[in-house]
């Protein structure tokens, strides 16, 4: 037995018919186009209405359209119109919703050069301020540490 023999057995167990519903949903998603389906992070279906979850805002912005909607909703009706033992139901609303934004790591303090120091901090240091002589020898220390 193949892995997509068992796979299609395991979707058609009617246990998993959600499953089965959020496979064809996705499958048919795919169909908008891949700029729009790369937007969708998932989707499901509760009480004739299709959810669909984007993870940013702009991609809600972007699927939010009455267009858009109308589109989905058309595709989603005519698939389940036209497969007679499909899990979905015909929808009456499209919902887009954002889900939880990933959170990022923070940035850890010691980081390492973009570049090698080529210098090796030798230079004489002729400043007659005080200020400015202590700055070039900070410099010069900069210069050595990164190296």
């Amino acid at each position: 037995m193949q892995s997509f023999e068992i796979i299609n057995h395991i979707i058609n167990d009617p246990k998993y018919k959600n499953l089965k519903a959020t496979k064809e949903a996705r499958n048919l998603l795919n169909l908008l186009g891949v700029a729009k389906s790369r937007l969708i992070k998932f989707t499901y279906q509760k009480d004739k209405t299709q959810f669909i979850a984007v993870v940013h805002p702009l991609a809600k912005f972007e699927l939010n359209h009455d267009s858009i909607k109308f589109q989905i909703k058309n595709l989603l009706n005519t698939y389940v119109s036209n497969t007679p033992n499909s899990a979905l139901e015909p929808i009456n609303n499209v919902v887009i919703f954002i889900t939880k934004l990933k959170n990022f790591q923070e940035v850890s303090l010691q980081q390492k050069p973009i570049f090698l120091e080529r210098s090796d901090g030798g230079f004489k240091n002729y400043a007659k301020d005080e200020q400015i002589y202590t700055l070039f020898e900070k410099f010069r220390e900069s210069i050595n540490a990164n190296r």
